[in-house]
């Protein structure tokens, strides 16, 4: 008598995605621990430090800050651990500190805040997952005086080697992004500094402060900008 077979409902190529996605939450959650415990604290500093350059002496006030696209959150806790009061804003709540920083769920163009509500609105490498970054920035000075942005900008100089390198790894940044972030609808864009610096402009926002800061393990060059409103940049 033949034995009935079992059709092998076995699919190796579930197996690659599930240990893919894996090892992309485990570098993500490296990443995570060196920002929550250096970049993060280091960039909360360089905030309050912007803001108190650029307000006036009368203003002693706590410094007001809304993080837009906070992610995990990590920026907005460490700013709140330097005594900034600090509003996290993002389209869902993916925060680990919970209860710490207040949280608003809201797209980043289309803010729930009056004019001038805060000192700074942050965008920590937020602009590259929007559809449209002009928008977003003017929404982020419409509630705010300065906007601060840390972003990627790929480099079109240098040996063709390293902008090879630079494409690859941003591929794949986008690849492990769409992995882990089924439910998004954003694509991951890239962008050098000379298209950065058009969106600004088509923004109505000038360059106030530029300088490049520096993140282990990507090549791709990452530059921070203070922005304000052009109109009021001088005054």
């Amino acid at each position: 008598m033949q034995k009935e077979t079992v059709p092998n409902s076995h699919n190796p190529r579930q197996d690659v995605s599930k240990i893919r996605k894996r090892l992309i939450a485990a570098k993500d959650k490296g990443f995570e621990i060196f920002n929550d415990t250096v970049a993060f604290p280091r960039d909360a500093r360089i905030i309050k430090e912007i803001v108190a350059k650029h307000r006036t002496n009368e203003d002693t006030r706590p410094s007001r800050v809304v993080d837009i696209g906070s992610g995990t959150g990590g920026l907005g806790k460490a700013l709140h651990d330097i005594g900034v009061n600090v509003v996290s804003t993002d389209i869902e709540n993916w925060h680990h500190h919970n209860g710490t920083v207040p949280f608003v769920r809201a797209t980043a163009d289309r803010l729930p805040f009056g004019t001038d509500t805060f000192d700074v609105s942050t965008l920590w490498f937020v602009l590259h997952h929007t559809d449209d970054p002009v928008k977003v920035l003017k929404e982020a000075a419409r509630v705010s005086d300065l906007v601060i942005v840390q972003e990627d900008t790929v480099r079109t100089d240098g040996p063709k080697w390293w902008r090879q390198l630079q494409q690859i790894t941003y591929e794949r940044h986008v690849e492990n992004f769409q992995i882990i972030n089924t439910n998004s609808r954003s694509t991951p864009t890239s962008y050098t500094n000379d298209d950065w610096l058009t969106s600004f402009e088509k923004a109505g926002l000038e360059v106030v402060e530029a300088k490049q800061v520096h993140k282990p393990g990507n090549p791709v060059r990452k530059i921070q900008y203070v922005l304000k409103e052009s109109e009021t940049i001088f005054k």
